[in-house]
């Protein structure tokens, strides 16, 4: 299964992955519902207030799918709300990206950075030692299964 898109369903507290097969086109990005193109530039502009809710249904058919087709592997990942906040809260965050990785175990686990309104990663890349340093990113993921909740 293609890792390298992955749908995030954000709960206070705690994050679950989805993944999606393939990557999606630029005329995709382009007429994805919650980008917005300025017309001057075909820059993504975010402003933190994009609605990525579903219904839970949708949310249960999406999840069951990925597990269906990857029996043997985590399907969810827990980041505590401290954390998620302490992302989120840094100085031009609007909103948060969760990239695919692969820890020192060999397994895959979701990569967090904070994103600012030109969509731009806050990495630390061109910052002084001390500023780079004092960026948040998470992994640390706790995964499902094994620590999974009891009534999913």
């Amino acid at each position: 299964m293609n890792r390298l898109r992955t749908i995030a369903l954000i709960t206070i507290g705690s994050i679950a992955f989805l993944g999606c097969e393939g990557a999606g086109s630029e005329d995709e990005a382009e007429s994805h519902p919650l980008l917005q193109a300025s017309n001057d530039t075909p820059d993504v502009v975010f402003n933190g207030n994009e609605d990525h809710m579903i219904g839970l249904a949708a949310a249960q058919q999406m999840m069951a799918a990925f597990r269906d087709e990857n029996p043997d592997e985590a399907y969810g990942w827990y980041f505590g709300k401290e954390a998620v906040e302490r992302l989120i809260n840094q100085n031009g965050a609007v909103g948060l990206r969760i990239y695919g990785g692969i820890n020192p175990d060999g397994e895959f686990t979701p990569v967090l950075m904070a994103v600012s309104a030109d969509g731009n990663d806050i990495n630390g890349i061109g910052l002084e030692k001390a500023l780079e340093d004092s960026v948040i990113i998470l992994e640390m993921a706790v995964p499902c299964p094994p620590y999974c909740c009891t009534d999913c």
